[in-house]
């Protein structure tokens, strides 16, 4: 097949998987503000969520946007040569600095190429980080649970941050690597709703239904593509 028709194909799989990210991701919107209906339990995850945007754009031009740069470049390129390992890829050089990075792969594929702008590496990071607390100290309780609340809904509202700042202010060669922009696009939207109602649903199973959204998602879709049939 050539690169032209896989091109085409991606653009048409883009357009019609188009309903499904838009419907994914007001799923996730809606699991979120199901947590509204449990503040005792939830308030330490959305403090997390809410307090890094506004500390992120509070404090922008003081003189700390290069160190969170750097993090944030330095997760993305350490994210994109996990996936190439992962995929079975060589990593021949990985390189960041304060302007940028660059993972040199033997190969790559559509989940490496965007894998940095779905897996937030730093909440992952945080979730290891917890499980070593309780096994260091297993009678740590409430104090570590609040605590870890708290980090993720930082550490998630970090990668929404620069995800959505990376792919509005500079273009991105993962995305054309990936198969176009649209394609790419609606594969973020996909994966990123999947991650926050997966991880929802983990970390407070009572509130958030992965049936209901997904089932959301299908008859959205669903209701999209069959609208031409509904006007013949």
């Amino acid at each position: 097949m050539s690169r032209r028709l896989r091109g085409w194909l991606k653009l048409l799989l883009g357009l019609a998987l188009a309903p499904a990210a838009a419907a994914m991701l007001v799923a996730a919107a809606k699991a979120l503000t199901m947590l509204l209906q449990r503040p005792a339990d939830t308030r330490y995850f959305l403090l997390g969520c809410a307090a890094y945007p506004v500390a992120h754009y509070a404090t922008t031009g003081l003189g700390i946007d290069a160190p969170r740069r750097f993090l944030y470049v330095f997760a993305h390129e350490l994210t994109h040569a996990i996936a190439a390992m992962a995929s079975g890829y060589r990593i021949k050089s990985f390189v960041v600095g304060k302007d940028g990075g660059h993972v040199d792969m033997s190969d790559s594929n559509v989940f490496v190429a965007l894998a940095p702008y779905v897996l937030p590496f730093y909440g992952l990071l945080v979730v290891v980080a917890y499980r070593v607390w309780l096994w260091k100290d297993p009678n740590a309780g409430i104090l570590a649970n609040e605590v870890f609340l708290l980090c993720l809904g930082a550490a998630l509202a970090f990668h929404w941050v620069f995800t959505w700042t990376a792919l509005w202010s500079v273009q991105q060669p993962d995305l054309a690597l990936a198969g176009g922009t649209l394609f790419s696009l609606v594969l973020i939207c996909l994966g990123n709703g999947a991650v926050v109602l997966v991880a929802l649903k983990c970390l407070f199973p009572k509130l958030v239904s992965l049936d209901g959204a997904f089932r959301f998602v299908f008859d959205a879709s669903m209701s999209v593509w069959t609208a031409p049939l509904r006007f013949r």
